[in-house]
């Protein structure tokens, strides 16, 4: 049920993945329906990648504004994706899964869910017994248009449904000898299908399809054909045993005509629950982006620190690296045990035994309160702690010879992960005065972790507790200071780094991101001498007249108490929208307590006879209070700021939108508390929504594209990650919806770019700059302001929305041109921290942030697999996985490509390419060919140009095939083809092209070893997804002569023959599960198409490692060296073949071993074939 409330959150949108509508495809038509289903019940649904709909539906397109809008507001979107589609290519958050047949049926790829994702499934012949089962059967089928005829007609004409089956595998024996083929190579409109199915006699059918209900419902009876995927009755959930049987069914045809009406009435049934389903469907998803922001931030630790494990080849470089920087570091760890808890210290002296210190040369010493233990290694130092002990550190630092050191309390733990990179990394800071880490905390049962961003000076000052605690100090620089102070007993730490900084700077302080040690969270009882170092500080820093506010406790405020009162110049653009533009002139006038400020509103052509009277009234009376500029062109934001900012008088400028309402009278004096101290440049606010939810709490750049708002539509009074939403803060980029910036500042940088970024992204170019030249953007959550977002800029634009899209691709393209590097590492969060979603998530790809071997001692590799299936282990995956285990490279495998900015972050070396041609992968090369310097490769191991329409990949090529090859060709570097004649189809698209033939693995595949002889008959085996129709009349005719062994879908003309009928195994099995068969001669057939002759030979590769003799077609994939008999596709040669190697089995079985010693030599990935993908990948 919808929330009625006008101004109650809105629920979740849906992104529905749906092809082009075509309404022969039941698939297609059950998405789109489904996204008008949602939209008439209420709720908010959208079409994604379709540009053909039925005007008929509500199927409103998603944009990429539309997407950008719910991600300003925080809305969650639920994405739904038919079985057909792989992996999450829109990156949702909440994924559905919507199963319309068998997973795999049709593309032959497996679905790569997520482990939280939902299933919903069209029928229960569809699911997974292993999930559970919610069932969404929506019935996109017109029963008024699929009916009976109204007047008894007499039915006699017989059809055959053909889709996906081929028809070379139909039994037509077995079918009425005048039976027509319906099939979508000649697709019938819906109304068409209708008159032929109400005289119809009887639709026989391989597969499960909706034609076949439409047949039933407009009183055909259906006869299901075994051989293709159907056993046994299919959609018995829904009707039962009516108006359907399966061929084998004695009687089933009289038996299914006499049950159609009951077929139909359970039809009619379906059309009513369907409603109740929907009901649940919403509830169910809507409730899982409920769970979905609850456990945003509680991803278990213990997961995310076992995969930051090292592979045997990582373990082996590393020992090399930290011998080479063998005692190039040395660090005094001293463990505080002020409180006698021996347990504690077993605990941390426990977790610092296992690191086994190399590069670092390590010294640890306790301060305990009691004596030492009996059972404490003789290499710890232990000394009583003295009541002073700052002044014993000191002391013990002056007649230490480290130099570093760190301070550790009992309990604290080491973290193997930390400990690494600190010894890869630490000799690296050298130049450094201080260095920290990361760190995880815990309470009770309950572990958090604190990835803290690179020096944020404000965030330090604003929150110690957390940002000030196990610093590494160089032990010198700390003595030159004086070392701990005894005044501040309680902020020890705290108090040494600001001295520090005031003596050195913060230009030398270190940051490796990676927690070192799990601790007890930090309390957050009030702490004086915190409060008294901060306000030290800020004398040394001769702020005079400072203050600091604590609310809540231990969350400061600093109050700078600057005495001078410049003058502000607050920059309103607008156009139209006169109620939005009052609101927000009338708010800043009668509720800003800061005076001194001008008003300067810029007029972008306003149109309404109200806006232009409001604006002549205003030009009238505003005197040097409120002043109106005209710009009369096209809507340019940055233009007309910088026009503004020209005619300015102030010192300061606010760059305001005018949807932005004042909430507290306060934020002008908050914001020009930051902005007057000299080493700021930039000062951002805190925006609300008008429902109190946040719209601006500060930009991380790389967040869902070049930079965007974290925390949106989340509770403006929590304190969220790290407390941050309550903190001052040190950000990259703030949002110029409201913005203070010193003019002098805005001159210096040029302003805001009024060509690349005329509307998006202005403000976050803008900060970066003021950043480059080294001032600080703060923002600050004391200046409150409300923002209803995006709606000047929607207003105000007239393009239409494909101009719009493509402005806004080029002006994102502009950001990932100039600013990549910067966009990928934001100092102001954490490289372990994801970019997708809300922001402040751990990120889930580990690759991304577990990288030990910094120093790059292989070429970083990428691969993107066409599919989880054959294929992508051939061509990608099994050949990474060699090179990975023969130290050749290092790398990691994904589905879909990674956008602009994670790319930067991984930064491979090598990207490899398998079979993408769409339009989504292409644009995803388009962006790596102009954004990343890695050497990219394009791996093809089918004729595109010849696919069958039965082929998985075949409705998702693009229709212009040879553009599509055109463009790959300029984002590539380099093509790899499987065979050559590939090799020769493709020539002419990159003057680079290799060969190079998929090979086996050798782990699964060099040493298999089967039994021969074990038959009463010999064991012949055949695959049966190969062309295994040339073999019809063959088996028919040796039956007796062998013992047929099948593999695979069986089709049902030769399943009576079949000795042993064997499942497709799985590709972890394949090699074992062939050498179980003991063959003693295997059979491979193919037709002579096309297609077929740009295949590989893997299969009489495969079978020759188990040493199985081999028959095979004599047709152009299957020449070359290999022993094997080839023959002619007539069933007189392939009789005459099989009967000559059955008649001297010994001679068979030495051509077997014949067969499997050259596998084995030239056709492994071995040392040579490992060596052979090594080059090619590599520039």
């Amino acid at each position: 049920m919808i929330n009625r409330n006008l101004h109650g959150k809105l629920p979740a949108p849906y992104y529905i993945y749906a092809p082009d509508y075509r309404e022969t495809s039941s698939g297609i038509c059950v998405m789109h329906y489904l996204c008008h289903a949602l939209n008439i019940a209420g709720h908010e649904a959208y079409v994604a990648l379709c540009d053909v709909k039925n005007p008929a539906l509500r199927t409103p397109s998603l944009s990429e504004e539309l997407i950008k809008c719910h991600q300003d507001l925080g809305r969650t979107p639920i994405v739904v994706y038919p079985e057909v589609v792989s992996g999450n290519p829109l990156s949702g958050p909440v994924v559905v899964r919507y199963i319309l047949n068998r997973e795999g049926f049709l593309t032959g790829n497996g679905l790569q869910a997520g482990r939280n994702d939902l299933f919903f499934h069209y029928a229960h012949d569809f699911r997974d017994e292993s999930l559970n089962t919610n069932m969404l059967t929506l019935p996109v089928i017109d029963s008024e248009l699929f009916s009976p005829p109204k007047e008894p007609v007499e039915r006699t004409k017989s059809y055959l449904y053909l889709h996906r089956h081929l028809i070379r595998d139909v039994d037509f024996l077995s079918l009425p000898a005048d039976i027509e083929i319906l099939s979508l190579s000649k697709p019938k409109t819906l109304a068409q299908l209708a008159e032929i199915f109400k005289t119809a006699a009887v639709l026989y059918s391989y597969e499960i399809s909706a034609t076949c209900t439409e047949a039933m419902l407009c009183g055909c009876p259906v006869i299901y054909l075994q051989g293709g995927h159907i056993d046994t009755l299919p959609f018995t959930e829904h009707f039962g045993d009516a108006g359907a049987a399966m061929h084998y069914e004695p009687g089933g045809l009289e038996r299914a005509r006499a049950s159609l009406p009951q077929a139909r009435l359970r039809w009619l049934e379906i059309e009513d629950t369907f409603w109740q389903q929907l009901d649940y469907f919403i509830e169910l998803t809507q409730r899982a982006v409920v769970d979905h922001k609850a456990n945003l931030h509680t991803r278990p630790l213990t997961e995310w620190l076992q995969a930051r494990a090292l592979s045997p080849v990582q373990e082996r470089l590393i020992a090399a690296r930290r011998a080479e920087l063998s005692n190039s570091s040395s660090l005094t760890v001293i463990v505080l045990d002020r409180l006698d808890r021996p347990d504690q210290v077993r605990l941390t002296l426990e977790s610092l035994g296992v690191w086994q210190a190399q590069a670092v040369t390590r010294r640890t010493v306790v301060l305990s309160a009691s004596q030492r233990p009996q059972d404490v290694p003789p290499d710890i130092e232990w000394q009583l702690a003295a009541s002073d002990i700052a002044l014993q550190i000191n002391a013990l630092l002056r007649n230490d010879g480290s130099e570093w050191f760190i301070i550790l309390h009992a309990g604290d733990e080491w973290q193997a992960s930390g400990t690494l990179r600190l010894e890869l990394e630490l000799a690296q800071h050298s130049q450094c005065q201080m260095v920290y880490f990361d760190e995880i905390h815990h309470a009770d049962d309950v572990r958090g972790i604190a990835m803290r961003p690179d020096l944020n000076l404000d965030l330090l000052l604003s929150f110690p507790v957390s940002m000030a605690t196990h610093w590494l100090f160089k032990r010198e620089l700390a003595l030159d200071v004086g070392g701990f102070d005894p005044a501040f007993s309680q902020a020890l730490e705290f108090d040494l780094i600001l001295r520090l900084i005031e003596q050195n700077g913060i230009g030398a302080i270190g940051h490796i991101d990676e927690p070192l040690l799990a601790c007890s969270a930090p309390t957050l009882a009030q702490n004086s001498d915190e409060v008294r170092t901060l306000k030290r500080h800020l004398l040394a820093r001769n702020y005079l007249h400072a203050d600091v506010i604590e609310a809540p406790a231990r969350h400061y405020h600093v109050q700078y108490g600057h005495q001078s009162r410049p003058l502000v110049s607050i920059i309103v653009p607008t156009r139209d929208q006169l109620p939005m533009l009052q609101r927000c002139i009338e708010t800043v006038l009668e509720k800003t307590a800061y005076q001194h400020y001008e008003i300067i509103i810029v007029d972008n052509d306003s149109q309404t006879p109200e806006a232009l009277e409001w604006l002549a009234n205003m030009e009238a009376i505003g005197g040097q209070k409120v002043r109106v500029l005209r710009y009369p062109l096209a809507f340019n934001f940055s233009a007309m700021n910088n026009m503004a900012a020209a005619e300015a008088r102030g010192d300061y400028l606010v760059l305001m939108n005018n949807d932005i309402a004042v909430l507290r009278e306060d934020w002008l004096d908050k914001l020009l508390n930051h902005a007057q101290r000299p080493e700021v440049g930039i000062v951002g606010s805190k925006l609300l929504y008008p429902n109190a939810t946040i719209q601006h709490a500060g930009v991380i750049l790389g967040l869902r594209g070049p930079a965007e708002h974290p925390f949106s539509g989340e509770s403006a009074t929590s304190p969220g990650y790290m407390q941050r939403r309550w903190l001052d803060q040190d950000l990259s980029a703030v949002t110029a919806a409201c913005l203070m910036v010193r003019k002098s500042i805005y001159d210096e940088v040029s302003g805001m770019d009024e060509e690349a970024f005329k509307v998006s992204y202005n403000d976050v170019d803008l900060c970066l700059k003021v950043g480059r030249q080294g001032y600080l953007v703060v923002w600050t959550p004391h200046a409150l302001l409300l923002h209803e977002g995006s709606v000047s800029q929607t207003a105000d634009l007239s393009f239409e929305r494909k101009k719009k899209e493509v402005r806004f691709a080029g002006e994102r393209d502009a950001m990932y041109a100039k600013w990549l590097p910067l966009l990928a590492r934001d100092p102001a969060y954490n490289p372990n921290l994801s970019l997708s979603g809300n922001g402040f998530d751990l990120e889930p790809i580990t690759a991304l942030t577990w990288q030990p071997m910094a120093w790059r001692p292989l070429p970083r590799v990428l691969v993107h697999p066409a599919d989880a299936g054959e294929s992508g282990h051939q061509r990608v995956l099994d050949p990474l996985k060699a090179l990975m285990e023969a130290a050749a490279v290092d790398g990691f495998a994904l589905p879909t490509p990674l956008g602009v900015v994670d790319l930067q972050r991984y930064n491979p070396d090598v990207i490899v390419y398998q079979r993408h041609l769409d339009e989504l992968r292409l644009d995803d090369m388009r962006h790596a060919s102009a954004f990343s310097s890695a050497f990219k490769i394009f791996d093809l191991d089918i004729d595109v140009f010849s696919l069958p329409a039965h082929h998985p990949d075949h409705d998702r090529l693009p229709t212009d095939l040879s553009n599509a090859m055109e463009r790959v060709g300029r984002f590539a570097d380099r093509f790899i083809v499987a065979t050559p004649h590939l090799a020769d189809l493709f020539s002419g698209f990159h003057g680079d092209l290799r060969v190079i033939p998929a090979r086996l693995p050798v782990d699964l595949w060099g040493n298999l070893h089967p039994r021969r002889n074990r038959g009463f008959k010999p064991r012949v085996g055949i695959l049966c997804d190969t062309d295994v129709h040339l073999l019809n009349n063959v088996v028919q005719v040796l039956t007796d002569e062998i013992e047929w062994i099948f593999v695979g879908t069986c089709p049902e003309s030769i399943r009576p023959s079949g000795f042993e009928i064997h499942g497709s195994p799985s590709l972890q099995r394949k090699a074992s599960a062939l050498a179980s068969l003991d063959l003693d001669l295997a059979l491979v057939p193919l037709e002579q198409n096309p297609f077929n002759e740009a295949r590989g030979n893997l299969p009489l590769v495969e079978y020759g490692a188990c040493g199985y003799p081999v028959i095979c077609s004599d047709v152009r994939a299957y020449q070359g060296d290999l022993p094997v008999t080839r023959v002619a596709n007539t069933d007189q040669a392939w009789i005459d073949a099989i009967r000559a190697h059955l008649h001297d089995l010994s001679t068979a079985a030495r051509i077997g071993d014949q067969l499997r010693s050259k596998v084995l030599s030239d056709w492994m990935l071995d040392d040579g074939g490992v060596e052979a993908w090594r080059t090619a990948w590599l520039p």
